[in-house]
């Protein structure tokens, strides 16, 4: 058995709780509450962003320029009328 196989087996059998907690009241992880939000916003807006990518994607939208130069696509919507909006 290599080192590596050690501590993973290793880590798997501390509960991670605990980890978290050693570590916090070491001062190795500073997670404010504000910070903690923040980051929580973070990921929950990525999974949105990935989720609408991903709809995007699998519908085919098509994706063009306007006459000022903006890039211009669709979106799914179910409150609009055609199922999709601009965006």
């Amino acid at each position: 058995m290599n080192k590596h196989t050690t501590d993973t087996e290793t880590l798997n059998s501390i509960d991670l709780q605990t980890i978290l907690k050693e570590a916090l009241d070491a001062g190795i992880l500073d997670l404010s509450t504000e910070k903690l939000h923040k980051y929580i916003r973070m990921r929950k807006q990525q999974k949105k962003d990935q989720e609408l990518l991903k709809q995007h994607i699998e519908k085919f939208y098509p994706i063009w320029q306007n006459n000022k130069g903006v890039y211009l696509s669709y979106l799914p919507a179910a409150d609009k009328p055609k199922g999709h909006r601009i965006l």
